[in-house]
C-alpha cells in the first residue's frame, strides 16, 4: 500500500514543461508542492488509514478515495484544478492539524461530513411456494344412548407461489330443520404480496371490525394490509432512535432504567430501528457513548403500544360484496350489498387517527377512530359511531372509551361502550342487537411475595327491553389467583359473582401437579355446580405420539368417568373420548389428516394447517429429521416427510442428522432455511453424493513425503480436514472426478498448496493406484 502511494506521488509529480540543464529557477514557473504519505485521524481516532496530502497556496489538500472509504462525503468537497483525485480540506468548520511526530494528520469534521447511515430492522420475505395442493378431511362421529351422529369437513386447496384457492365442504348425515346435507361452507382466492404486506381476497371472508362493531362474513372482495399476521414486521410506535455521532458509538436505549436495545453507529447522522419491544411506558433514555468515552443523554416520556402505529404508516382495508346469512345452514344466503373502507395512520409516535365508513342497502356507518398515548401514564382509544337507516329514516349512535396502562408488575384497564336504542350495524344474525351499556374494569399483578399472579375483573351489561326480546343485565366479579408452590405444585384460586338477574356465584380451587415428565396431575373443585374432578394426563411434544387423559368426576353425589385419547401419527391425528355417566354414556371419535400433493409426491399426511414442507433426503430412509433443532420425526423408506405447523411469516432451520450418513456419503447442506405462508407447501431437497477414497501421496518440492499428521483439505468441499499417514499417504473422499485445490499444513506450521487432477478412468478404479502431486 505504501509503495503504491510513492508511485502515486511520483506520478503526480512529473511536470510537462520541458526544462533547460541549469539550477537557475525559471521566471513564472512555480514549483511542484511538497507531498507527504499521512496517516489520518479524524476528530481525535487514528483511523490507521494512510493519505497523500499537499499544500498549495496555503490550501490543504487530501486524496479524496481515503477520506471516502472513511465514510467522509467527498462530494461536499471542492476538488484541485488538475489534481482531480485531491479533495481541498480547508474549509469553514473544518480544522486541520499536521502532527509530524506521528506522521499525522489530525482532521475535525462536523457530523455533516459524515455519510448518513440507515439501520433498518430486516424484514425477511417468505419463499415462493411450489406448485401443489391439499385435501384436508375432518371425520367426526358420535354416539350416546339416544342416537349418532356422523359428519365430515374437507377443505381442498390448489397454491403456487404467493397464490392461494381453497374451497371448503361440510357433509352432515342427519340434517335439522333447514340445515343442508351437503354444504359449501366457504370458496376464496388469495394473493399474498409479502413486500407491501398486502392480501387480496376473492370469494368468502370476513370484514375488518373495530372496538366499537364486529366483523362479519360477506362473499366478494377484500384488499387490505396485514401487520397483524406479520410476526417480523415492527409497525407499532417504537421510539427512534435517531440523532448523529461524530466517533464510532454504541447506542442504548433504557426505560425505567432497563436497557431494552443496544448497537453501534459509525460516524455520521443514525436513525436505529429499536426491536420489538412492546407495551412499554415510563421515562425513557437514550444513552450515546463513543469510542473515546465520551457520553450524552436524551430522556422523555414514552407509551409503546401496539395500537399506535409508526408515525406515517397507514393501516387500510377496502371490502365490498354481499353480505352472507347462515353460512353454516346454506350455502347461497347472500343478500345486502355493501362497501366498506377501514382506514387508520400513524400521525405521530403518541396519536394515530381514523375512521370505518360503510354503506350498505340495509344501514349506513361511520366511525371515527382515535388512539392517543398519554405521555408516559396511560393509553387512551376511543371510537365514535353513527348509524343511518336509510327506510326507516332514523339516526343511532354509539361511542366506546378504552383507558390502559401496563407497568412492570401490573396492569389495569377499563373499557366502557354505549348505543342508542337506534344504533345499528350490518350483521349477518337476522335479528339486531339491543344492546345499552358494557362495562369491563380489570386488574393484574403478577410476580407478588405472596402469590405468582392476581386478576380482578367485574363486568356490567345492560340491553334494551322489547315487546319480542328481553334480556337480563348482568353484573359478573371474578377474582383469580395462582401460586407456584414447589417446583412441580401449582395451585389457582377462583371466585366470581353475578350481581344482576341470575345471582350466579362461587368458588374454585385447583392443584397440578407436575410428575417430572411422566404426566400431570390435575385435581379441582368448583362450589357452583357442586363438582369434584380428579385427571391424570400424558402429552408429548413431538410431531408424533400418543397424549392421554384420564378422569374422573363428582357432581351432585353422582360420580362419572371420562377418558380421552390422541393419537398422533404421520398420516393424520385421531383423537377418542368417551364419558360415562351412571344413567347414559357419550363416545366420540375424531380423525383429522390430509391428502397432500407437492411436486411428484403425493402422500397421506397430518392436516395441512398452517405452511408444510417436504423434506427430501434423497432415497435415504429413517434419518432424523429436525425443525428449527427440535427433533419431529425421520425419513420414510422413500426417504422423504412432510413437516408440518411451519408458522407463517417465521424463518425455520430445517435440517437432517448427517452423522446418520454412512462415511463414503457426502452433502452440501444439512440444513437449509424456510419462511413459509400459511397453508402453503415447500420443496427442500438435500441431495447425498456417494464419494470414492481417493489415495493420494502429496511431496514437497524436494520430493520428499510430508509429515505425518499434516493437515490437508480440499477447497470448496467439507473445512474438515484429511491427515497424512506414517507413509505419507493421505485419503481424500471426493464425488466427481474434475480438479481440486489442495490446502496444506504441516505439523511445523509451515503451508503450501496443490494441485489434483482426477481423470474418469483413474475415479472409478481410484483403489487399485496411488495419486501423486507437488506441494508448492
Amino acid at each position: 500500500m505504501r509503495a503504491t502511494k510513492i508511485l502515486m506521488m511520483i506520478v503526480c509529480g512529473i511536470g510537462v514543461t520541458p526544462v533547460k540543464a541549469n539550477t537557475s529557477p525559471v521566471q513564472g514557473q512555480t514549483q511542484d508542492p511538497e507531498m507527504l504519505i499521512v496517516n489520518i485521524w479524524i476528530n481525535g481516532l487514528d483511523y490507521k488509514t494512510e493519505a497523500i496530502t499537499f499544500t498549495e497556496d496555503r490550501k490543504k489538500f487530501i486524496e479524496c478515495e481515503p477520506l471516502h472509504s472513511l465514510g467522509i462525503k467527498v462530494e461536499n468537497f471542492q476538488r484541485h484544478l488538475k489534481k482531480k483525485d485531491f479533495c481541498l480540506i480547508t474549509q469553514t468548520g473544518i480544522t486541520v492539524e499536521d502532527d509530524y511526530s506521528l506522521q499525522a494528520i489530525k482532521i475535525n469534521f462536523p457530523v455533516s461530513y459524515f455519510e448518513d447511515q440507515a439501520y433498518d430492522l430486516e424484514v425477511l420475505q417468505p419463499a415462493k411456494a411450489d406448485f401443489g395442493g391439499f385435501i384436508n378431511y375432518n371425520l367426526f362421529y358420535s354416539r350416546d344412548s339416544r342416537d349418532q351422529e356422523f359428519n365430515t369437513f374437507s377443505e381442498v386447496g390448489v397454491f403456487k407461489d404467493y397464490w392461494l384457492f381453497k374451497n371448503a365442504f361440510l357433509y352432515r348425515n342427519e340434517p335439522e330443520g333447514q340445515e343442508k346435507k351437503f354444504l359449501r361452507v366457504r370458496s376464496s382466492l388469495d394473493f399474498e404480496f409479502p413486500d407491501r404486506f398486502l392480501r387480496l381476497t376473492l370469494g368468502d371472508t370476513t370484514s375488518p371490525y373495530n372496538t366499537l362493531n364486529s366483523s362479519f362474513r360477506f362473499g366478494g372482495l377484500s384488499l387490505g394490509t396485514i401487520y397483524t399476521d406479520r410476526p417480523d414486521f415492527v409497525y407499532w410506535n417504537i421510539p427512534a432512535l435517531n440523532g448523529s455521532a461524530s466517533l464510532p458509538s454504541t447506542v442504548d436505549l433504557y426505560i425505567n432504567g432497563i436497557n431494552l436495545y443496544k448497537d453501534s453507529v459509525v460516524p455520521g447522522n443514525y436513525n436505529l430501528p429499536a426491536g420489538s419491544i412492546v407495551n412499554q411506558a415510563g421515562d425513557a433514555q437514550i444513552v450515546v457513548e463513543d469510542i473515546l468515552g465520551n457520553k450524552t443523554v436524551r430522556s422523555f416520556p414514552v407509551y409503546i403500544n401496539n395500537r399506535l402505529l409508526k408515525p406515517r404508516l397507514n393501516e387500510y382495508n377496502i371490502s365490498l360484496g354481499k353480505l352472507r346469512y347462515n353460512y353454516d345452514y346454506v350455502d347461497d344466503d347472500y343478500r345486502e350489498f355493501f362497501t366498506k373502507l377501514f382506514f387508520r395512520r400513524g400521525l405521530t409516535f403518541s396519536t394515530t387517527l381514523g375512521g370505518d365508513l360503510l354503506y350498505s342497502e340495509k344501514v349506513s356507518n361511520f366511525d371515527l377512530l382515535w388512539t392517543q398515548g398519554v405521555s408516559k401514564y396511560f393509553l387512551l382509544d376511543t371510537a365514535f359511531s353513527v348509524s343511518k337507516d336509510d327506510k326507516e329514516n332514523q339516526w343511532g349512535y354509539a361511542g366506546s372509551v378504552a383507558i390502559t396502562r401496563d407497568f412492570e408488575n401490573w396492569s389495569l384497564g377499563i373499557n366502557s361502550r354505549y348505543f342508542t336504542k337506534k344504533y345499528e350495524y350490518l350483521s349477518e344474525d337476522d335479528y339486531s342487537s339491543n344492546l345499552k351499556t358494557s362495562d369491563i374494569i380489570y386488574f393484574n399483578f403478577s410476580n407478588l411475595k405472596i402469590i405468582d399472579s392476581l386478576n380482578l375483573s367485574y363486568i356490567q351489561q345492560s340491553s334494551y327491553a322489547t315487546e319480542d326480546f328481553f334480556e337480563d343485565d348482568r353484573k359478573i366479579f371474578d377474582i383469580r389467583a395462582s401460586k407456584k408452590l414447589t417446583d412441580n405444585l401449582y395451585t389457582s384460586f377462583g371466585f366470581f359473582k353475578d350481581f344482576g338477574e341470575g345471582d350466579d356465584g362461587g368458588f374454585n380451587i385447583a392443584f397440578s401437579y407436575d410428575w417430572e415428565g411422566k404426566g400431570q396431575v390435575y385435581l379441582d373443585h368448583d362450589t357452583d355446580n357442586n363438582e369434584t374432578g380428579l385427571s391424570y394426563s400424558r402429552r408429548t411434544m413431538t410431531q408424533n405420539g400418543f397424549d392421554y387423559v384420564l378422569g374422573v368426576n363428582q357432581r351432585d353425589n353422582e360420580v362419572n368417568y371420562n377418558a380421552y385419547g390422541l393419537w398422533k401419527t404421520s398420516i393424520g391425528n385421531l383423537q377418542l373420548s368417551h364419558d360415562e355417566f351412571e344413567d347414559q354414556r357419550n363416545s366420540q371419535a375424531v380423525f383429522d389428516g390430509a391428502l397432500v400433493w407437492l411436486g411428484n409426491k403425493v402422500a397421506f399426511t397430518k392436516y395441512a394447517d398452517n405452511a408444510f414442507a417436504l423434506v427430501n433426503v434423497d432415497q435415504h430412509p429413517e434419518l432424523d429429521i429436525y425443525r428449527s433443532a427440535t427433533l419431529v420425526g425421520s425419513t420414510n423408506n422413500n426417504g422423504y416427510m412432510f413437516i408440518h405447523n411451519i408458522i407463517p411469516y417465521i424463518n425455520y432451520d430445517i435440517s437432517f442428522d448427517h452423522n446418520q450418513l454412512s462415511m463414503e456419503e457426502t452433502f452440501t447442506h444439512s440444513s437449509k432455511k424456510i419462511i413459509g405462508l400459511d397453508q402453503r407447501g415447500y420443496k427442500l431437497d438435500f441431495p447425498i453424493h456417494k464419494t470414492k477414497r481417493i489415495p493420494l501421496r502429496i511431496k514437497d518440492f524436494k520430493q520428499n513425503n510430508l509429515i505425518a499428521g499434516s493437515e490437508v483439505v480440499v477447497e470448496g468441499l467439507s473445512g474438515d480436514p484429511s491427515f497424512v499417514d506414517s507413509q505419507g499417504i493421505v485419503y481424500l473422499y471426493l464425488i466427481q472426478p474434475g480438479q481440486y485445490r489442495l490446502k496444506i499444513k504441516t505439523q511445523g506450521g509451515q503451508q503450501c498448496q496443490a494441485q489434483l487432477i482426477v481423470p474418469q478412468n483413474q475415479f472409478q478404479n481410484s483403489e487399485n493406484q496411488i495419486l501423486e502431486t507437488i506441494c508448492r
